[in-house]
């Protein structure tokens, strides 16, 4: 499916899993990985079978599991990340019996790296140049598979629901070709995880209404119109990739990769940061607010390795701003790392918010600023009362901490309210127009509709949407075998066929979450 968020088009469908503690042993042994500084849960990191060169990546409490049958006396897990120095255990230093704690401590740029020099440090903006010139060198351009696990499940309040779990494989023809159209997937393996609840209310498609603001009854994103894509969840997860799919619509704001990136953000050069020896710049960045509008932006981070240029790691979150807070609306989290010459991916995790039910809530649907009338415009989904949408003390804008004084309102037809500045807040806004996306603070109060609805009082539920992908195992050189049933790309996943033999997984596994206590 296709999301389009107000005026801009959007693809956003992988996030992060807050599961705790599980039993233990039944094969597995169960590890957390811990920041030693601030004893907090490292998420994501790449936890790897020393003689295999191949693992699992840990979820956002830091946790992973590995089958028991993998602890040899001289075997070891290698556990990368970056901002960390790789750390190397033993398996006979892991316990079977209870989950290992495992410190690993922040990297250290060494004494070289931080000698200062009189030559002048590339802009973030050189650097993105660089590293779009290097996809062609960086990134295969032969055929290559990788054997991978995937899961999707949903979040209501702290509670996860609805997990479903794969094991796959992606045949991928090369960064040359067009991914939604060339590459074939295997389902080797498919389960529905009963030990976690699930919830039929909330596992059924989207019903986001066709039109200008796009709401539904039942299960629908909200300030979100959704256009058919076509594609599982597995697919659609995929085509979020904007490395992988980098001159193509990825999604919104960052559109094509390779040529609306730069031109759509506003770029900062970070302190640069290591993985193991690898020295990487990190770039923050923010959309614009010609690109975003009023009620959107986005911020994330870009890890890029010096001298090759190969992109490590895109961090992006896009925010949507309601009358009275600011709620993240969605997270993308790609990451690659380097096996031989060429950059593979090694996960990728997309979140989104997504609400049930009560569709008659008082909102604003859309929040626009008319630079022909010096004016904001509201749009809301019913009809205001009118003495209190009027009354101009009701609103509070903000850009960083300078006040936005509202000289007067105007109704425009039964749903729609013109918000003139005075000049001096006029002229203000002016000068930082293109980062007004992140920095405009909306404040609006006791405002009511004609059924004396409170604005922005949300009576629904609000859940969130995760698609995750973490690979096992990349192997290059490998033929995508004949007869073999392919993933309708289109088809769900639990209605697909899984290849009968179950040799090619017999050394692949489901990291599933670690169980809540009750």
């Amino acid at each position: 499916m296709r999301l389009l968020f107000q005026s801009a088009l959007f693809i956003i469908l992988v996030g992060i899993l807050n599961l705790s503690h599980a039993q233990t042993g039944n094969g597995i042994i169960r590890g957390k990985i811990i920041d030693s500084q601030s004893a907090l849960p490292l998420p994501f990191a790449s936890i790897k079978i020393k003689s295999k060169m191949m693992g699992v990546v840990s979820n956002s409490d830091g946790d992973f599991q590995i089958p028991l049958k993998y602890k040899t006396l001289d075997d070891s897990i290698v556990i990368s990340c970056i901002g960390y120095t790789t750390t190397t255990l033993s398996f006979n230093d892991l316990n079977e019996n209870s989950i290992n704690n495992i410190k690993v401590n922040p990297s250290v740029r060494s004494l070289d790296e931080v000698i200062i020099t009189t030559k002048k440090r590339m802009s973030p903006a050189k650097v993105l140049s660089m590293a779009i010139e290097n996809i062609k060198n960086n990134y295969p351009h032969v055929p290559f598979s990788y054997i991978a696990y995937y899961r999707d499940y949903q979040l209501l309040d702290t509670s996860y629901i609805n997990l479903n779990e794969a094991i796959v494989e992606v045949f991928d023809e090369g960064f040359q070709t067009n991914d939604l159209i060339t590459t074939k997937i295997l389902l080797y393996e498919y389960k529905i995880n009963t030990d976690f609840p699930r919830d039929t209310s909330t596992s059924i498609p989207y019903d986001n209404k066709p039109g200008k603001f796009g709401h539904g009854k039942n299960k629908y994103i909200p300030n979100a119109v959704l256009s058919p894509l076509g594609g599982n969840e597995l697919s659609i997860l995929r085509v979020h990739d904007a490395i992988r799919n980098n001159n193509q619509f990825s999604y919104s704001f960052i559109n094509v990769f390779i040529q609306d990136f730069e031109k759509n953000h506003f770029l900062k050069m970070e302190k640069d940061v290591n993985l193991d020896t690898i020295s990487l710049y990190c770039i923050s960045f923010e959309s614009k607010y010609s690109v975003s509008g009023p009620r959107n932006f986005s911020k994330g981070r870009l890890y890029i390795e010096k001298g090759k240029f190969a992109i490590h790691k895109i961090e992006y979150a896009t925010y949507n701003k309601t009358m009275k807070e600011t709620q993240l609306m969605y997270e993308i989290q790609t990451e690659y790392s380097r096996t031989g010459p060429f950059m593979h991916l090694n996960y990728i995790s997309f979140a989104n918010q997504f609400k049930t039910q009560n569709d008659t809530d008082f909102k604003v649907i859309e929040i626009l600023y008319n630079k022909e009338k010096n004016a904001f415009v509201l749009d809301f989904n019913t009809i205001p009362e009118k003495k209190s949408v009027l009354d101009t003390g009701n609103y509070e804008f903000m850009i960083d901490n300078h006040h936005l004084q509202v000289l007067n309102a105007q109704l425009k037809g039964e749903r729609q309210v013109y918000l003139f500045l005075d000049e001096t807040s006029r002229s203000y806004l002016g000068e930082n127009f293109e980062s007004m996306s992140s920095k405009l603070k909306l404040n609006v109060k006791n405002v009511r509709d004609v059924d004396n609805r409170e604005l922005d009082r949300i009576t629904g539920s609000t859940l969130f949407q995760f698609r995750e992908l973490f690979v096992q195992k990349l192997m290059p050189n490998r033929i995508l075998p004949i007869n073999t049933p392919l993933v309708n790309k289109n088809t769900p996943l639990s209605l697909s066929i899984s290849d009968p033999s179950k040799e090619a997984i017999s050394n692949f596994w489901m990291n599933s979450p670690l169980k809540k206590k009750e």
